[in-house]
C-alpha cells in the first residue's frame, strides 16, 4: 500500500508508527536527481534541519510517500515520471545514511 500525506504533522506520525517502513522523497516536479528512498526512521527527512521550517517536509516544494515496501515506491517513481513527464529516466536511488 503507498501513502501519501497532507500535512507535516500526518506524515511525522506515519513515520513515528511505521519506522520499518520506506519513504520516497522528492520534488513536487518529480526531478530525477531528486527521487531517494529513504527508511521511515531516517533523521534526514524526520527532523527540521538548517532553513527547513514547519510545514516543509510536505507542505511546501517537496512530497512524501511512505509504504512498507520499498519496491512498491519505486514503482511509485516509474509511473509517476511516466505519467507526467512522459520519461523513465527517474528511478529512485536509496539514502546512503539509513539504507
Amino acid at each position: 500500500m503507498i501513502r501519501t500525506f497532507e500535512t507535516d504533522a500526518e506524515y511525522l506520525q506515519w513515520c513515528k508508527t511505521n519506522g520499518d517502513g520506506y519513504v520516497l522523497n522528492a520534488h513536487r516536479s518529480l526531478s530525477p536527481v531528486s527521487l531517494v528512498i529513504h527508511r521511515a526512521h531516517c533523521k534526514l527527512i524526520t527532523q527540521y534541519q538548517g532553513k527547513t521550517q514547519p510545514g516543509g517536509f510536505v507542505e511546501g516544494q517537496y512530497l512524501k510517500i511512505g509504504s512498507r515496501d520499498a519496491g512498491k515506491l519505486k514503482n511509485w517513481a516509474r509511473k509517476e515520471r511516466l505519467a507526467h513527464r512522459g520519461k523513465l529516466d527517474g528511478i529512485a536511488r536509496e539514502c546512503k545514511a539509513c539504507m
